[in-house]
């Protein structure tokens, strides 16, 4: 499984992730990072620490 966490930490560093998951954090853009990885889309999106969303996005 794709997954693909927004924010200014890394988990994938503090965390330990399963193995059947492909951790992919913020530090790219993601359509370029996708096309180049050649993925169609993410399983997951995380987004963490501070942000400006409201519940409709």
């Amino acid at each position: 499984m794709d997954v693909l966490q927004i924010g200014p930490d890394n988990w994938a560093e503090k965390y330990e992730i399963p193995d059947d998951v492909v951790w992919h954090f913020n530090d790219f853009s993601a359509k370029k990072y996708q096309k180049e990885k050649n993925i169609s889309k993410f399983a997951v999106v995380i987004i963490t620490g501070e942000n400006n969303l409201q519940d409709q996005d």
